[in-house]
Formats: C-alpha cells, sequence, structure tokens
C-alpha cells in the first residue's frame, strides 16, 4: 500500500510537469510547433462489444472521408489497459476559431446526405461523444527522441487562480526531475472552448510499459537527488485523473517530416 501511494505521488508530481510541457496527445501531437497549436479534440465512448467495428468505420469512413477532404493531420489514441475502456481520443489541428465557421471535413468530403448517413452509421457504435479545443504549450515541451508509442495521459484539474503558481513549481521541479529520466518526451496541452478552462491534459511519451515504469522511478530518484519540491503546494491541483493511450498509426494521418534544405 505504501509503495502505491509513492507511484500515486509521483504521478502527481508528472501531472504538473506535464501541464507545462505540451501529446498531445492528452497525449498528443506528436510535431509540435513553435508557436501554440489549437487542436480540435474528440472523445468517443464506444458501446461495449464494438470497438472493431468502429476502428473499421474510424479508418473507412472518417479518416478516409478526412483525406478526401485534404486535411493534413489527424491522430488517433485508444486507452490501454489503464483506463476507460472503450475511449477513443482524436485530433486534428486548426488554424482559428474563424475556421469553424467554414464547412467540417466530413461536409466537404460527403455532402450533407453523405453525413446524415455517416452519423447514422455512428450512432449504432458509439454511446456519446464531446468535443472540445486545446491549446499545446511549446514553451514547455520536451521534444520527443523518436516516435512513442504510448503514453500516460494526465488531466490535471487546477484551483482557479493558481495556475501562475502551479506553473512556476513545474518550471523549478518537475521539469528538471523529468530531464533526468529516458522518457522520449512531454506535451502539455491547456483546455479551451467546449471543455473545463481550469483543466491541463499532458502526456509523457514511452514506447512500452516497461519503460514507463523505469520513469517513475528515476523521476522520483531525481526528485531526491536534486532536493526538489516533490508536490505542488498545497491546494493548486484539485483533481488528477490519469490513464495509458496507445497511438493507433493505421487510425491516423501525420504531415509530412520537414526536409531539410540542401546546401
Amino acid at each position: 500500500m505504501r509503495r502505491h501511494y509513492s507511484i500515486a505521488k509521483l504521478c502527481l508530481a508528472l501531472s504538473a510537469l506535464l501541464l507545462a510541457v505540451s501529446l498531445t496527445p492528452f497525449c498528443f501531437a506528436q510535431n509540435p510547433a513553435p508557436t501554440p497549436q489549437i487542436y480540435q479534440v474528440t472523445v468517443t465512448q464506444v458501446k461495449p462489444g464494438m470497438m472493431d467495428q468502429y476502428r473499421e468505420f474510424l479508418k473507412n469512413e472518417t479518416l478516409a472521408a478526412f483525406k478526401k477532404a485534404e486535411g493534413k493531420e489527424f491522430q488517433t489514441w485508444l486507452v490501454q489497459t489503464l483506463g476507460e475502456g472503450g475511449e477513443v481520443w482524436t485530433y486534428r489541428p486548426i488554424a482559428n476559431l474563424e475556421a469553424l465557421d467554414e464547412p467540417n471535413f466530413l461536409i466537404k468530403a460527403l455532402g450533407e446526405t453523405g453525413v446524415k448517413t455517416w452519423n447514422a452509421k455512428r450512432a449504432q457504435l458509439v454511446s456519446h461523444t464531446r468535443s472540445f479545443l486545446i491549446s499545446t504549450v511549446p514553451a514547455l515541451t520536451v521534444p520527443p527522441k523518436g516516435e512513442a508509442k504510448i503514453c500516460i495521459g494526465v488531466r490535471a484539474t487546477i484551483t482557479p487562480g493558481r495556475v501562475a503558481e502551479y506553473m512556476k513549481w513545474l518550471k523549478e521541479n518537475a521539469l528538471p526531475a523529468a530531464a533526468k529520466t529516458d522518457a522520449k518526451g512531454i506535451y502539455t496541452n491547456s483546455v479551451g472552448l467546449g471543455g473545463n478552462p481550469n483543466e491541463v491534459q499532458v502526456a509523457v511519451l514511452f514506447d512500452n510499459f516497461k519503460d514507463m515504469g523505469n520513469f517513475v522511478a528515476a523521476y522520483g530518484k531525481a526528485m531526491a537527488d536534486l532536493k526538489l519540491q516533490t508536490n505542488a503546494p498545497v491546494g493548486v491541483v484539485a483533481q488528477t485523473e490519469f490513464a495509458v493511450y496507445r497511438f493507433a498509426p493505421e487510425l491516423s494521418l501525420l504531415p509530412a517530416p520537414a526536409k531539410t534544405a540542401s546546401r
């Protein structure tokens, strides 16, 4: 029980660290931009026993329509072992709020009649969905070391009026400790319209659960060795929720890597 509590404390500290480091991806956005990027996030709860069918629908109907509408980036992350079963998160960037005045990619690709058919098919597979905006925090990002396969997704609810205090703790304690670990990358996203403005979503990227376990131990050791403040000040974090997500490349579309200029 004591060991479980220690891990929970490390994860709480991690959530703060994550808040300052922009995954996507609650886990999410594997190619962060130098300036904040807005993403429209859709969280879908798939009906029990329908995940295989939903994955086919997402690939052959939704992603196909996105490509037809000439979309450039679409990321899909699914709960892996730990978290709300049947939960699927998708991310697609938008330039600004004005972009939401335009017809979405489904209407562009399928037309209004096609969208009605798409909605009818989806209704058979999911119990509910919700959509909101997030903004990346590139100034507090730890760029990934290669493409990660899974991540710890952290949803931290910060006490109103104490975000700056939380950020200061992250910068001075969590980030230095994380730099001493082998995590492949860390991202932080702040939640905007459609969600809780006091919520910060963070992702720490890994290749597998073994590496994730090694991170927890290394992060705790770094905190102790550097004599850092393990937890944010009392009362700063109102609530924290953790889950593990796996990136689904077959259900995603990532932008082509930028070409290096020839000399």
